[in-house]
């Protein structure tokens, strides 16, 4: 058909290879961990993370170290985390991981923009409440002049 105009692409060297992402954000398995024990020390119930059960060690949240008792496994934007956590004593255990997984899921997928596939939650011990020291009672003293 005359009058019809016919587009052509112009090749440039090098346009014919597949596009590739060339930018990458790299987040270390330890901010994630330590992303994972900030939230983990907002859940009720939770009185530690376990650091293994072969020491049989335990650390209160809120210390230095947030990622002990916290295992990281990343392929791509995918992470499986492992929480090893002791309980407060008269804590529902169920409710307490379900908790848990929620608010560490959360977490780490806000603040990272990876898909948590699995947070498994392994109770290592029940911390039992301190007992409450009674005063001492007072010893009766004589008073001077009794028999």
């Amino acid at each position: 058909m005359a009058g019809e105009k016919k587009e052509t692409e112009k090749s440039l060297p090098g346009n014919d290879l597949p596009k590739m992402k060339m930018d990458n954000i790299s987040i270390s398995p330890e901010v994630i961990g330590k992303v994972a024990g900030i939230a983990a020390s907002k859940v009720p119930g939770v009185a530690g993370m376990s650091v293994g059960l072969v020491g049989g060690l335990a650390e209160k949240l809120g210390q230095r170290d947030l990622t002990k008792g916290i295992k990281v496994q990343q392929v791509d934007d995918e992470i499986i985390l492992d929480l090893n956590i002791i309980v407060e004593y008269g804590a529902k255990i169920p409710e307490v991981a379900e908790r848990l997984q929620d608010s560490v899921r959360r977490a780490v997928e806000e603040t990272t923009g990876f898909n948590v596939t699995a947070v498994n939650i392994h109770v290592d011990g029940i911390q039992l409440p301190k007992e409450k020291q009674l005063p001492k009672e007072k010893e009766e003293k004589p008073v001077a002049g009794e028999d």
